[in-house]
């Protein structure tokens, strides 16, 4: 979980220009429908990743009692709110400050902060 959260961060230029394309991407299906189904199918694939990380998580004992799917949820809206904050530099949000919100978000459902 802590490495998906690493690869999330926008800290280096190509990563800030793939989350630049993500956003354009979403701004563009909103406003042309016929660009709905792929961004539903492109997202809906990266929403899996992350549930089936949190199923590895929950299978190594780290989620015994968590909501998978709230989880996901939660993450997924986290990330995104969170570095489009980065991205417009809407606020002071930062790379570091959107790694540590994102590991004690999840805290008590996944312990991620007791190994940093």
């Amino acid at each position: 979980m802590r490495r998906l959260i690493e690869v999330q961060l926008p800290l280096a230029a190509d990563d800030i220009d793939e989350w630049s394309v993500w956003i354009q991407f979403w701004n563009q299906a909103m406003l042309e429908p016929l660009l709905r189904p792929a961004q539903r199918r492109i997202y809906s694939g990266w929403y899996r990743v992350v549930v089936d990380v949190l199923h590895e998580c929950r299978s190594e004992g780290l989620a015994p009692e968590a909501d998978i799917e709230a989880l996901a949820d939660r993450f997924t809206a986290m990330v995104d709110g969170l570095a489009i904050q980065i991205l417009a530099n809407s606020t002071d949000m930062q790379p570091d400050r959107m790694r540590a919100l994102l590991l004690h978000a999840f805290e008590p459902h996944l312990d991620l902060t007791d190994q940093l």
